[in-house]
């Protein structure tokens, strides 16, 4: 049967076989593609039988076309197709091609393929061997799923994407090799491939979509060759330095580093960590889990045998299995609790069989300020313990006389600030300078400060002497404010509490006139 088809000026001949093999042609191109006899190729399911060997070339009405490319469901459910031929003259193997052809056991794809279509491999249960030519760029959905016989798969470079459930419950898929020029792994790609041992995932690799490696209970591999593995029952998500995580949020830990060597702190971002997530993880001796944490997965620590120190901050504990730690991690491993938790901890399920619960001593931030909010000293003070206070600072015109808030026993992050009261003995050093500003002489003056008058409105900053009333004998000091609210303040005003008392504005600031004191210095030399 031949039938002729015009389609935008060019003729196609469809549905015409050739040796066996049914062609659709392009007289315009020049080229014929592989397809399947009749209307619908439902109806010709066991068309093709035994060893097909498809031509790069074929005649037809004496002139030859270039067979390019093999047809959507050309080979559908040919369950008597026991192999087949491509040249290389192939670039496209379309869907569905070679749908259910469940006695196909081996398929060599040459390198001038450029893209596999959704399904074309689907439910090939025989299929046990497969080699994927270096030039197809992409891998479409459901490709090979279900391929049941199949062992092995090395995916070339030129490959940018695996579409989703390609690989999807190829139950006896051992071993993947993944290219180098993979950027993306569709959803559950690998899916219930649960004798999968091993996966690399090359650093091209940015998306890893949700359940790509879904109920693979096995070591799955990311990084170069030779480093970077994970264990997981199921890597799908956002990879980040040493875990996966379900997004960039970074809410659930789904995997870590296989061979992770010591200390791990879970980022405070995680809210949940999923199920065998650092399991048989034998280089792991402590793990830090955060306050966020509030649910832990099953085996999710199970198999860890060097952990020896296991810090949970969680205030309530987690309500866990009893699959989420080994029993020598119970036996062996000191919990370490927060200290008001200890008796939770104590009559939670599965944490109460930890022989070793201990209080975790806390360490907290403790800040010395000065008056004016002046950083005077930090320190790092366990939970407990007692701050060690900086030098008394001082201030002109007061007397230091403590500090706000008592510091022998620090159980939070504290801020802590210098107490004052207006003094009336303080002790100035007085410099005497040349007019180039080198010191010549120095000393320290008791004086006799009287209590600086309280203006409403006013805070009270210090003393400052008067540079041009310094004699021989005489210093005169002046009381120095600043006003409450300074947009409302006028430049001269008057204490209304003691008529003889003016600020004149001097600047940013305020200086008392008409309450000057004046003070005697005895004993110096003056050169």
């Amino acid at each position: 049967m031949v039938a002729i088809m015009a389609v935008f000026g060019t003729l196609f001949a469809s549905d015409t076989s050739v040796d066996g093999i049914w062609y659709n042609f392009d007289s315009s191109a020049k080229t014929a593609t592989v397809t399947y006899q009749g209307s619908s190729y439902s109806s010709y399911s066991n068309e093709y039988t035994g060893d097909i060997v498809i031509p790069a070339t074929v005649t037809y009405n004496d002139e030859e076309y270039s067979v390019t490319s093999i047809g959507n469901a050309a080979f559908y459910k040919c369950t008597g197709l026991t192999s087949v031929t491509i040249p290389n003259s192939v670039t496209s193997i379309e869907n569905d091609a070679f749908y259910q052809c469940s006695g196909l056991t081996s398929v060599t794809i040459p390198n001038s393929v450029t893209s596999i279509g959704g399904g074309a491999f689907q439910v090939c249960s025989g299929l046990a061997n497969l080699t994927i030519g270096n030039s197809v760029t992409s891998i479409g959905g459901y490709t090979f799923q279900a391929c049941s016989s199949l062992t092995s798969v090395t995916i070339p470079n030129s490959v940018t994407s695996i579409g989703k459930n390609a690989f999807r419950t190829c139950t006896n898929l051992a071993d993947v090799t993944i290219g180098n020029g993979v950027k993306s792994i569709g959803e559950f790609a690998f899916a219930n491939c649960y004798r999968l041992n091993s996966v690399v995932i090359p650093n091209s690799v940015t998306t890893i979509y949700y359940g790509a490696f879904d109920n693979v209970p096995n070591i799955v591999y990311s990084g170069t060759a030779t480093g970077s593995p994970w264990r997981a029952k199921a890597v799908n998500g956002y990879i980040d330095d040493n875990f996966v995580y379900n997004n960039n949020s970074k809410t659930e830990l789904r995997a870590c580093f296989v061979d992770v060597i010591g200390e791990v702190t879970i980022p405070n971002s995680v809210t949940s960590i999923g199920d065998h997530a650092f399991y048989q993880c034998s280089g792991l001796t402590s793990v830090t889990i955060p306050n966020s944490v509030t649910s832990i997965g099953d085996w999710a620590f199970n198999g860890c045998t060097s952990l020896s120190t296991i810090t949970n901050y969680a205030t309530t504990p987690q309500a866990i299995t009893s699959s989420v730690f080994s029993d020598d991690n119970k036996y062996n491993c000191t919990l370490y609790v927060l200290k008001n938790s200890v008796n939770l901890y104590h009559s939670a399920d599965v944490w109460q069989d930890f022989v070793h619960i201990e209080d975790l001593k806390q360490s907290f931030m403790v800040q010395f300020l000065d008056w004016d909010n002046t950083l005077l000293s930090t320190e790092e003070v366990e939970e407990d313990d007692a701050a060690t206070p900086p030098a008394n600072p001082t201030r002109a015109g007061y007397t230091f006389i403590g500090w706000d808030k008592d510091f022998s026993s620090v159980t939070e992050d504290m801020i802590i600030t210098a107490q004052y009261e207006l003094g009336e003995n303080t002790n100035f050093t007085i410099y005497f300078n040349d007019n180039e500003g080198d010191e010549i002489l120095s000393n320290e003056i008791v004086l006799k400060v009287p209590a600086a008058p309280e203006i409403a409105g006013f805070t009270f900053l210090g003393w400052r002497p008067v540079a041009s009333f310094i004699s021989f004998n005489t210093i005169e000091i002046e009381a120095v404010y600043e006003a409450n609210t300074p947009t409302s303040s006028p430049s001269i005003y008057t204490n209304s509490a003691n008529p003889t008392q003016k600020l004149i504005r001097d600047g940013s600031v305020y200086i008392l006139t008409n309450d000057s004191h004046t003070y005697t210095i005895t004993g110096q030399k003056v050169r």
